[in-house]
């Protein structure tokens, strides 16, 4: 998938959003729950309390997800291709 393709898909997720659950969060990005907590505990991803509801801002995953640098990945010598259909 391409990074545009996965950027689609991520808005597609967020439908507008402001804020989403950790949960959601979690789903999103398809990062794991402590992960989550981390990015939230160091500042990276802003959350608002709701009643006793804590929700991750939209716009936050947004960015962190943008600042992320593209991937590189390389055949490793040796390794196979796979045909497609296969």
């Amino acid at each position: 998938m391409t990074d545009n393709a996965n950027a689609q898909d991520m808005e597609g997720a967020l439908q507008g959003a402001l804020l989403v659950s950790i949960p959601r969060a979690v789903e999103i990005t398809g990062l794991g729950r402590t992960s989550i907590y981390r990015l939230i505990a160091d500042g990276t991803l802003a959350t608002r309390k709701f009643g006793q509801r804590v929700l991750v801002e939209t716009a936050s995953i947004r960015t962190f997800v943008a600042a992320l640098p593209a991937a590189s990945i390389r055949q490793q010598p040796g390794a196979k291709r796979r045909q497609a259909g296969a």
